[in-house]
């Protein structure tokens, strides 16, 4: 995104498309770089309800003073926002130009990592999971790992459920 042309107060940002679901681990990773002392960067969600769409601000970068997000060799920085369990919804990654003086903000490498979801059978009935899984009643016959079973039990305070 160039800053240097245009007015003050313009407003430009790239938008997803609409993510019907994602995974509780979903993350958005991408890379930025912005010029020096001025990094009008901001990544927004964009939650579609019956009631209409409800934008809120999710990240800004900060000052690399005060984190352990030190630019590359290059002057890139990586931005890693966890979005979690959501529905229906959009992500845009924008900047507004602050003032009139010269700045640049560049996004790459834009990924959405870990979010999908797992997809329900049809048909239960023929699935076969592996020794060492466990078939999910709830799920329609998805397969889990075993380890990833609850058993409702407290590990190291022996209460079961």
């Amino acid at each position: 995104m160039d800053l240097n042309t245009g007015h003050r107060d313009d407003y430009s940002n790239v938008v997803s498309k609409t993510i019907s679901e994602s995974s509780a681990g979903c993350l958005l990773r991408f890379t930025y770089a912005c010029t020096p002392n001025h990094c009008p960067l901001q990544v927004s969600l964009i939650a579609h309800h019956n009631s209409g769409n409800v934008k809120s601000l999710l990240w800004v970068p900060l000052d690399e003073e005060f984190t352990n997000n030190q630019p590359d060799s290059y002057g890139l920085h990586t931005a890693d926002i966890y979005l979690g369990r959501r529905n229906t919804y959009q992500i845009s990654i924008g900047s507004l130009k602050q003032s009139a003086a010269k700045a640049y903000v560049l996004i790459a490498n834009i990924q959405f990592l870990n979010c999908s979801t797992a997809k329900f059978n049809a048909n239960p009935s023929s699935v076969t999971c592996s020794a060492d899984q466990f078939q999910c009643a709830k799920s329609y016959g998805n397969c889990i790992p075993k380890a990833d079973v609850c058993d409702a039990q407290v590990r190291g305070e022996g209460i079961v459920a």
